[in-house]
């Protein structure tokens, strides 16, 4: 607001300067016409004085438009910093907001999913004494990792048939990528038998 001031201010001045001087020359001229023996002498009068007129105009007009810039910069970077401010303010806001909500949604899913996680390792320990298992409890063997259970069909009563390969899935859950592959592997009948033994 100061700055406008000392414009408006030095543009008063300017065309109060600019006022004064048109009243000079007029001046100026009207004696030029009174004095017409002095004509020769007044006209470089007038001719200097109207140099420097128009120098002097120059000079307040580069005065003025010096000022109006380097005001209008100075507001133009005070705008600049505010606008970024309040932006950097409601992003930050934003953020925050997104954030609580999707932490909040995310310990809500952890939970969701370790609960599944218990309750599928536990169905996977469990399922050999379920009545609804189709094999012979004593003949399974909990492994956990990669696969769940090796069925020993029949070894518990000393006629073993087959060993099955037995994976457990509780709901719509699906294979993964290592159980793809040894599901594979067992498909193809590239399992072997092989003997370790150890000197002691």
């Amino acid at each position: 607001m100061n700055e406008i001031l000392i414009l408006a201010l030095l543009l008063a001045l300017a065309v109060t300067a600019i006022t004064i001087l048109i009243i000079l020359c007029w001046q100026l001229q009207s004696q030029v016409g009174a004095r017409a023996r002095d004509l020769t002498h007044s006209q470089t009068q007038l001719s200097s004085r109207n140099d420097e007129f128009i120098q002097l105009q120059s000079q307040l007009n580069n005065l003025a438009q010096r000022q109006f810039a380097t005001w209008r910069d100075q507001e133009i970077q005070t705008i600049r910093e505010e606008l970024h401010k309040n932006i950097m303010e409601q992003a930050r806001n934003a953020f925050q907001q997104w954030q609580m909500e999707t932490e909040a949604n995310i310990r809500a899913d952890a939970i969701k999913r370790s609960a599944a996680v218990v309750s599928g390792k536990g169905t996977e320990h469990l399922m050999p004494y379920m009545g609804i298992f189709p094999y012979n409890p004593k003949d399974a063997r909990f492994l956990g990792a990669p696969i769940d259970l090796i069925v020993f069909n029949g070894l518990s009563e000393g006629n073993l048939q087959e060993i099955i390969f037995l994976e457990v899935k509780t709901g719509a859950s699906s294979l993964s990528a290592r159980e793809r592959q040894i599901r594979e592997i067992v498909s193809t009948r590239k399992v072997s038998w092989k003997e370790f033994r150890v000197n002691t």
